[in-house]
């Protein structure tokens, strides 16, 4: 008997080819950010992560990676013992596990124009993270900030007076769009008794398909812990984002944290001043495959 071993390799890609208007085939993203005026900041590519790829391959085929495959931000990082979604009745990755939340660093650049880092896929996480919000645990503000059910990943300051959120989730719904150059593309499929035609299947423009999100850094975002460690915000800056995996824990409170987080991408980028108390960064954030 004659064994035949067949290989094929779907490959992840982070970046198109710059010398070609076609698409790469392979999961890539793209970033582009704006101020609250519209004008265009920064236009980059992002890299997805070893634990963005292996959560794709876990969902396409319904199968479930070693729990020490993953690196969990929430309690290999910050030590919140959440709960794992796992269920050891049900093979595969909880349906409700998604991409949904993104964080924000300031270790993905120096203080140099053109020192920013090139990351890699076996990271798992951005280099220097810091939270949205940091606030006073006593008083109103830690409601305040629940009651937007915007802010997660809730880290309470070793000292006892603070509490970070270091996650954020997107703007909207996430949107999947298929196109045909500017077009909405819709496949042309031919009547009964009516062949295929195959020129125009070999002649006609790439399709592009990617989901897009939208993620905003609001003007009372990140300043409040650059004013704690430094009495002002004269140094407020970011320079990495990553989105995130997660799972939303079921509880009676009408705010409960995500679990399971864990990082799908991340890009770095030249840092983006947020000295300006009234600046907001708008995002839009595409995954392509």
């Amino acid at each position: 008997m004659t064994n035949i071993d067949l290989f094929e390799r779907l490959t992840l890609k982070d970046k198109r080819d710059e010398n070609s208007k076609k698409p790469v085939v392979g999961l890539h993203g793209e970033v582009e950010i704006r101020n609250q005026f519209g004008r265009v900041l920064q236009k980059k590519s992002n890299i997805i992560l070893l634990g963005g790829r292996r959560f794709t391959l876990e969902k396409l085929f319904n199968v479930e990676a070693p729990r020490n495959k993953r690196v969990e931000i929430d309690n290999d990082i910050y030590n919140l013992d959440h709960p794992s979604e796992i269920d050891p009745n049900v093979p595969g990755p909880v349906q409700a596990r998604c991409v949904c939340l993104w964080g924000v660093g300031i270790g993905g650049s120096g203080d140099t124009f053109g020192s920013v880092k090139v990351p890699t896929e076996k990271e798992y996480n951005v280099y220097e993270q810091i939270p949205f919000r940091y606030v006073s645990s006593s008083g109103s503000a830690d409601a305040e900030v629940k009651e937007t059910k915007k802010y997660y990943l809730r880290v309470p300051s070793g000292d006892g007076e603070h509490i970070s959120y270091y996650a954020k989730r997107f703007e909207g719904t996430v949107s999947l769009v298929i196109k045909d150059g500017e077009q909405e593309y819709i496949p042309n499929i031919p009547g009964d008794n009516q062949p295929l035609d195959y020129e125009e299947l070999i002649n006609r423009t790439d399709v592009e398909c990617y989901v897009s999100m939208e993620l905003k850094l609001s003007a009372e975002d990140v300043r409040e812990w650059f004013i704690e460690q430094n009495n002002s915000i004269d140094q407020a800056r970011i320079n990495e984002i990553c989105l995130y995996i997660a799972f939303p824990t079921e509880t009676s409170d009408e705010w409960s944290d995500f679990t399971s987080i864990e990082a799908f991408s991340k890009l770095c980028f030249n840092n983006e001043s947020l000295d300006d108390e009234s600046k907001e960064l708008n995002i839009t954030y595409k995954i392509y495959v």
